[in-house]
């Protein structure tokens, strides 16, 4: 988890990440490489993002993502 941690640190120094005592909080909005790095920051461990992430009705994001309509340019 070494690399959650270096992000973290990273958040706090930026002070994207804020220390608030028992839990942090984000100041900004700040865009993660992948939905796992995010659910690693947030979770405090080492998580799939695909399947961390979920919608108000319990749908994961893999779920999300494998049921989206892939939409093609009409030639």
């Amino acid at each position: 988890m070494i690399f959650g941690k270096t992000i973290k640190i990273f958040l706090i120094d930026e002070g994207v990440l804020l220390n608030k005592g028992e839990y942090y909080e984000f100041s900004d909005d700040f865009i993660f490489s992948s939905p796992s790095t995010a659910a690693v920051i947030v979770m405090g461990r080492n998580a799939n993002g695909l399947t961390e992430w979920k919608t108000k009705n319990g749908k994961t994001l893999k779920d999300v993502e494998s049921n989206e309509k892939v939409i093609t340019p009409k030639e």
